[in-house]
């Protein structure tokens, strides 16, 4: 059965019940990054990075669901993961921050 609605909550349940059945494949699943062309790099909610070195932006699982979502006010996507020592611990709705983030050279 199709379900009506999704939320992030809902995403991040599956996520991490992936994360208890097979770790390693999700884990090789979130970090993984596919080379994508401009057009989705400039959409308006998909998420893409790309460092200086890279020849092209790159798009990823997180960035595609964070896209269906679209994007906060702050910026941020819907969903995010925590990572403890190089391990992602859990897979969460990103927290509202209360206060936005101190640039750099800033206390």
């Amino acid at each position: 059965m199709l379900k009506k609605n999704i939320t992030p909550k809902n995403v991040c349940g599956l996520l991490n019940e992936m994360l208890e059945l097979d770790y390693n494949c999700t884990k090789k699943l979130v970090e993984y990054r596919v080379p994508c062309n401009g057009k989705i790099a400039d959409h308006a909610t998909i998420q893409v990075q790309q460092f200086k070195t890279d020849k092209s932006p790159k798009v990823g699982l997180i960035g595609v669901l964070n896209g269906m979502f679209g994007i906060r006010k702050d910026g941020m996507g819907a969903i995010c993961y925590e990572i403890d020592f190089g391990k992602i611990v859990r897979f969460k709705p990103t927290p509202i921050r209360l206060k936005p983030p101190l640039k750099k050279g800033k206390k």
